[in-house]
């Protein structure tokens, strides 16, 4: 869950990117990990999500911890 806010604008790397739209002050805590609003799930079922027909432009975020790779979404 971010604790910041943002916004979705046009991006000049690629597409759309997300930007804060507020200073955020060095050390703030800007996204929190919250059950009802992501769902940490495993190597195989990305897989498995990978493998099926897309319905929308859902993208994947890659958080890594302590050598572990888990996928938010």
């Amino acid at each position: 869950m971010l604790l910041v806010k943002t916004k979705l604008k046009s991006s000049k790397i690629d597409g759309i990117g997300l930007f804060a739209n507020e200073f955020i002050k060095k050390g703030t805590i800007i996204w929190k990990y919250h059950p009802l609003f992501e769902k940490i799930i495993t190597t195989e079922e990305i897989e498995a999500l990978e493998k099926t027909p897309k319905k929308n432009n859902t993208s994947l975020c890659l958080q890594i911890r302590r050598k572990q790779i888990h996928f938010v979404l």
